[in-house]
This record gives structure tokens, C-alpha cells and sequence, in this order.
């Protein structure tokens, strides 16, 4: 894999190569979608063949952030050193505010631990994600049956905590430019209390795309709005309530420090 993200820190180069494509058409969105799109098709490929594993999945995502990039996009990534210290398995914790994180997260969290997504089930049915998250094998929710989801998460996540392999999720229901903690749920904190791992909090902003008023992961792109993700300290989850605010508070803290309304 790469070492792009061998260090703490990570933050766009100050003079990045610019393609033709995006020197011909300036910032708009036509160019980040283009290579996206060709980053999931080349996943699907791999997925469809039966060889998209975890290499993969983070030269993927890697070619996504360097999308953002070479289209204006400017990263900052700090704490990555949270994901190294615990020497097992975690649960990585983070707010949702647009497809890009989604993307961006497996490249930083494989440079240090095998991992798996916990997703929405409607997913799974995506022409170019389905194939793709159907050969991680990720774990798919409903996000409108909190009871089914929890009982799936708490069997399947543990299982897959237990046998050494990392979780991301996104606690709250759907995508929002704000964080609000009520919307935040105690899911992850929950099924890291029944392993008997930590839980990792990520606060991120990634507002550089904006939501599509027709189709929702076609939205505007922001060249100049940094994007940001702030990887906190590793928190015991023995105590779930106790540690679902304790991931509440960092993940404020960041968000609060970037701009980002907080409730």
C-alpha cells in the first residue's frame, strides 16, 4: 500500500499537477466527477473479478482524494497516529456530511488496520458502490429499523471485531453540513462495549461537495473549502454512555474549531 498516510499528519502538497482536463475547464464539477467515476469503475472491475481486497480498496480511495486534489481541493489530516496505538481492533466513530469521506477513510485507516464498513443496505444496490461493498463484505443497515439494526450490528460487528478486523460508522441517519448531537447514535459505542474495544473519533469536514438537488452525490464542488479530517484519541468503551459523549465532545470540538455549526 502506499505511505501516504505513514505519518501523524498529512496535508496537500503546496503545488500540485494540474490535468489537462482540469487546466481546460477550470474548477467546475465536471472534472472531479470524471475521475471519480473512474476510480469506481476501475473498483467495480476489480470487484466483479473477484480481486478487490483491501490494497485495492485503499489505491481507490487514495485516487479519489487525488481527484480532490488536482481539482482544487486542499487536505489536512492530523491524529493518525490514534488508529496505530491500540495494538487491536477499534471502532472509528465519525460525523457524514458527504459522499468524499466515505471515499477518502479507507485509504487512512488501512495504512494501519484491516477494516470494514458498516453501510446503508441500499447500497449494496448501487450500480458501481454494490459490487464493490458486496466483495468487502461490508455490513449493511436498513437506517429505518434502529431495533434490526442494532441486533445486526451487535451479532456481526462483534464477530468481526473479535476476529481482528477494525469497523468504521457513520452513527448519524443521513448526511448533514451541521452536527447535531441528538442525531448522533450510540450504535458504535454500543457494539465496541460488546467486543471490549476502543472507539477512534474522527471529525471531518468535507463540505467541498455539496449535496445534488436532483441526484444527491452530484452535487457542487468548493475548491476553496479545506478539506479537514481529525482523527481523536482512542477512548475506552466499557462505559458506553460514557464514551459516546466523550466521542461526541471531540468530534465537536474539531467541527466547532472549522466553522461547523454545532447542537
Amino acid at each position: 500500500m502506499s505511505d501516504l498516510f505513514a505519518g501523524s499528519s498529512y496535508r496537500t502538497p503546496d503545488v500540485v499537477p494540474r490535468p489537462l482536463l482540469v487546466r481546460l475547464l477550470g474548477w467546475s464539477r465536471l472534472p472531479f466527477y470524471a475521475y471519480v467515476f473512474r476510480e469506481l469503475n476501475a473498483g467495480r472491475r476489480a470487484a466483479l473479478a473477484g480481486r478487490f481486497d483491501a490494497a485495492e480498496f485503499a489505491r481507490r480511495s487514495e485516487g479519489i482524494i487525488r481527484a480532490a486534489e488536482c481539482c482544487g481541493g486542499r487536505l489536512e489530516v492530523t491524529g493518525l497516529e490514534h488508529l496505530g496505538v491500540v495494538a487491536g481492533p477499534v471502532v472509528v466513530l465519525g460525523n457524514h456530511m458527504s459522499f468524499l469521506e466515505t471515499f477518502a477513510l479507507p485509504a487512512m485507516i488501512l495504512s494501519r488496520k484491516d477494516v470494514c464498513f458498516v453501510v446503508k443496505q441500499s447500497l449494496l444496490d448501487h450500480p458501481f458502490l454494490g459490487p464493490v461493498l458486496r466483495g468487502l463484505d461490508a455490513i449493511a443497515l436498513t437506517r429505518t429499523n434502529p431495533r434490526e439494526d442494532l441486533r445486526v450490528i451487535l451479532q456481526e460487528g462483534v464477530r468481526r471485531l473479535q476476529s481482528g478486523q477494525s469497523l468504521c460508522i457513520f452513527p448519524q441517519s443521513t448526511r448533514s453540513h451541521d452536527f447535531v448531537a441528538a442525531n448522533f447514535s450510540s450504535i458504535g459505542t454500543k457494539v465496541a462495549q460488546r467486543a471490549g474495544c476502543p472507539v477512534v473519533p474522527v471529525a471531518l469536514r468535507t463540505d467541498f461537495v455539496g449535496n445534488g438537488t436532483l441526484i444527491k452525490d452530484l452535487g457542487p464542488v468548493y475548491p476553496e473549502r479545506a478539506i479537514r479530517f481529525a482523527f481523536g484519541a482512542a477512548v475506552d468503551a466499557a462505559d458506553a454512555r460514557a464514551a459516546q459523549q466523550q466521542v461526541v465532545a471531540a468530534i465537536s470540538a474539531s467541527l466547532s474549531a472549522w466553522g461547523v455549526v454545532c447542537r
